[in-house]
């Protein structure tokens, strides 16, 4: 004879309803898990980008400022070479 646990207990349980509200339950609470995913993905890639363009910003401004202080620098040079070499020559 099959007798359900409940009714030996005296309680009444629906068998059928618990499954299926736990399982909606289970799935709202991954969809969350999922959503808070998501969201923790993109600010970790925006956070990401930022810093990537801040460096790209970086070697951009260490390289303008190199090359904007190198050619004076350079002809400078050559100038004071040019200058030297005029001197030796006049004496």
């Amino acid at each position: 004879m099959d007798v359900p646990v409940s009714r030996l207990l005296g309680s009444k349980i629906e068998a059928e309803t618990k499954p299926d509200a736990l399982a909606e339950q289970l799935s709202r609470i991954n969809e969350q898990l999922a959503i808070k995913n998501r969201r923790a993905k993109r600010v970790w890639k925006v956070f990401a980008f930022i810093i990537g363009g801040i460096i790209v910003m970086y070697i951009l401004g260490i390289i303008a400022f190199t090359s904007l202080t190198a050619h004076p620098a350079q002809s400078n040079t050559e100038e004071t070479s040019q200058v030297i070499v005029g001197m030796e020559t006049d004496t």
